[in-house]
C-alpha cells in the first residue's frame, strides 16, 4: 500500500471517528462510569479496558470491581493491584477484599489487613470501618483492640461516613468514653 493511500486511510479514519482518535483515559474512563452506572456492562468494559490499559487507576478499580463481581478473580485482581499500586483507594479495597476471601489468591490475612490499611490511609471509610470492625471482634487475625477501633472509628466519623458515626457512638457509650 502506498504511502498516500495510506495516509488518506488514516486522515478519513480520523475524520469519522474522532473520539477514537483524541480521546484520553480520562474521556474514557467517564464514558465506561456511565455506561456502568446505566447497567451496560459491554459498553462499561470496552471504554474501562481503555483508560484501565492506559494506566488510569479509577478505570482500573472499576473495572477491577467488575470483574470482581463476575467472579473473574484473575481479571479483577490484575486491576484492582495496578490501581492499588498508584495509590487509588478502591484498588486497595479490592485487593484486600479479594485476600481476606482467598477468591483469585490465595487466603492471606495479613496481607488483607495490609491492603486494607492502605485503603484507610487513603481515606476509605468502608476500609476504615472493616478495620474498626476487626478490632472490635478480633476479626482478618487482629487482637481485639477498642482503642484501634475508636481511632478508626473518628476516621471514619471525620469524613462524614455514617456508620462510623454511629458505630464510634454507640461504642463510646459502651465504654463509657
Amino acid at each position: 500500500m502506498s504511502n498516500k493511500r495510506l495516509n488518506t486511510i488514516l486522515l478519513i479514519l480520523t475524520l469519522i471517528m474522532p473520539s477514537l482518535s483524541f480521546a484520553d483515559p480520562h474521556e474514557d474512563y467517564l464514558r465506561g462510569l456511565a455506561a456502568y452506572q446505566r447497567e451496560d456492562l459491554m459498553t462499561a468494559i470496552e471504554s474501562l479496558k481503555i483508560a484501565a490499559d492506559s494506566g488510569h487507576a479509577k478505570a482500573q478499580s472499576l473495572l477491577g470491581y467488575i470483574y470482581d463481581i463476575a467472579e473473574e478473580n484473575e481479571q479483577a485482581f490484575h486491576y484492582y493491584r495496578q490501581a492499588a499500586e498508584q495509590g487509588e483507594a478502591d484498588g486497595a479495597y479490592g485487593m484486600g477484599t479479594l485476600y481476606a476471601t482467598g477468591e483469585g489468591v490465595v487466603q492471606d490475612l495479613f496481607e488483607a489487613v495490609r491492603w486494607f490499611e492502605k485503603a484507610a490511609d487513603a481515606g476509605h471509610p468502608q476500609a476504615i470501618d472493616l478495620l474498626a470492625t476487626a478490632y472490635l471482634n478480633g476479626g482478618l487475625a487482629l487482637t481485639k483492640d477498642s482503642a484501634k477501633a475508636i481511632d478508626l472509628l473518628e476516621r471514619g466519623a471525620a469524613l462524614g461516613h455514617s456508620p462510623s458515626i454511629e458505630r464510634l457512638k454507640a461504642l463510646k457509650e459502651k465504654e463509657g468514653i
